[in-house]
């Protein structure tokens, strides 16, 4: 049921700069195909993997991007799942599974689907690579050398904060063979190897080189850091989120751990964002003390649950990578968010009471749901507007104003849109964004 919800939603999404840009590649057929991806990585962005990815999906009907997106959504969870617990899952885990790993999804707020689910590019920016990781550790696990490699390279040419994630999660392996086992993973170092080749890939357009230029100084960090812990951390629903995955993760702990009983503190410390004035500062702090929690719980789940404590690892690995990065927007703590809703997920897994725990997420489910659906109709009255808008504004050039609330981005902003086009300025910018067709 959630996922018709999202798939409704997807399927109906106003779409954004990026995705305009990325839907005409295919329109000069192959060969201009390979030459938009040319120019493209030159001039624009080395992430040529991903982005071709979503050239194709953008250039389809709206179904098929919403249908793909689900299907990434799902391979995260069941290959992830698969590779924390050392086996595939059984058809009765399957409801489990995807229903936790949606009521955890859907208790993210609308404004986290703004600038992910919703926009086809920024989905496959951020999903893909992270299917493509579990398989690169799942074939690993199995001893799968062509295989490994093969998602290894495709890890470190997808994205650099990918490449980065999935480096970090092998050298992690890597260390734990040598001081348990006394040896060097020969495959391992051949994937970490294969990771660089990729990212190389990545790192080599000229493109690539002007536009990550992180300010690498305490004062450039520093400032990273807040924008993205403002980013994640805002009295919303997304912490609401943190608020839950704290209790459930104290479950993965000893029962008699002094950490397990500060957890509770962490809940509350996390939930007075929701009743104190907004603070730049103080939001920043108390997810700096939160990325401690998670640290602190890595290192006790290391001796018991190893690729559960290697997972918390990674999710702050990708918080790291990205306060380096320029942008700001909520996008970047997508991989975060989603490390630990997997790690979620399968700390509840282990809990016995399955009846209580099923209970448990149908009613997390349906009160997500419910408080989705005025986005729904929110979605779904600008798509409305927008069909609309296709034919007024080629007959007689009336335009009618979309909600800016329900738009994937303000770029669809009602009042400056409007004002610019009644001034006559923009227009060429104005015609891209509601002729989808030209």
């Amino acid at each position: 049921v959630g996922g018709i919800m999202l798939f409704l939603m997807q399927a109906m999404t106003t779409l954004t700069y990026d995705d305009y840009y990325y839907a005409v590649f295919l329109r000069g057929g192959l060969p201009g195909f390979v030459e938009q991806n040319i120019a493209h990585y030159l001039v624009r962005n080395g992430r040529v993997l991903v982005h071709c990815a979503a050239e194709l999906l953008l250039a389809a009907p709206s179904w098929l991007y919403s249908g793909a997106n689900l299907l990434l959504l799902s391979l995260i969870f069941c290959l992830g799942l698969r590779w924390l617990r050392g086996r595939a899952a059984e058809v009765g885990e399957l409801p489990l599974i995807l229903g936790g790993g949606m009521a955890l999804v859907l208790m993210n707020g609308f404004q986290i689907f703004r600038s992910w689910l919703l926009c086809p590019a920024d989905a496959v920016n951020y999903m893909l690579p992270m299917a493509a990781v579990f398989a690169m550790l799942l074939a690993l696990k199995g001893r799968r050398p062509l295989w490994a490699a093969f998602w290894a390279l495709l890890c470190g040419a997808s994205t650099e904060l990918y490449a980065a994630v999935s480096m970090g999660l092998i050298l992690l392996e890597l260390l734990h063979l040598r001081l348990t086992e006394g040896r060097w993973d020969r495959l391992r170092v051949l994937c970490a190897g294969c990771i660089l080749l990729g990212l190389a890939t990545v790192l080599l357009s000229p493109a690539t080189q002007q536009r990550v230029g992180a300010e690498f100084s305490i004062q450039g960090m520093g400032f990273g850091f807040l924008r993205y812990a403002n980013s994640i951390a805002v009295p919303s629903r997304a912490l609401g989120v943190l608020t839950t995955l704290t209790l459930v993760l104290a479950t993965g702990l000893g029962p008699g751990s002094l950490l397990r009983r500060l957890s509770p503190a962490m809940a509350v410390l996390l939930a007075m964002g929701w009743v104190l004035p907004r603070s730049t500062l103080f939001t920043a702090v108390v997810f700096g003390v939160f990325c401690l929690y998670i640290l602190a719980c890595a290192l006790a789940m290391l001796p018991g649950d190893r690729e559960c404590s290697f997972l918390l690892l990674g999710a702050l690995g990708a918080a790291a990578v990205m306060t380096l990065s320029d942008s700001g927007s909520v996008r970047v703590t997508i991989p975060f968010l989603l490390f630990l809703e997997l790690a979620g997920v399968h700390l509840l897994l282990r809990l016995e009471a399955r009846r209580l725990l099923t209970g448990a997420l149908a009613a997390v489910l349906t009160v997500s749901l419910a408080l989705h659906v005025p986005d729904l109709m929110g979605v779904a009255e600008n798509h409305r507007i927008m069909e609309n808008n296709e034919q007024t504004l080629a007959a007689d050039g009336s335009y009618t104003p979309y909600d800016p609330r329900y738009c994937t981005q303000q770029l669809f902003h009602a009042e400056k849109v409007t004002a610019e086009h009644q001034r006559g300025k923009n227009e060429g910018i104005f015609h891209i964004v509601v002729y989808p067709h030209q």
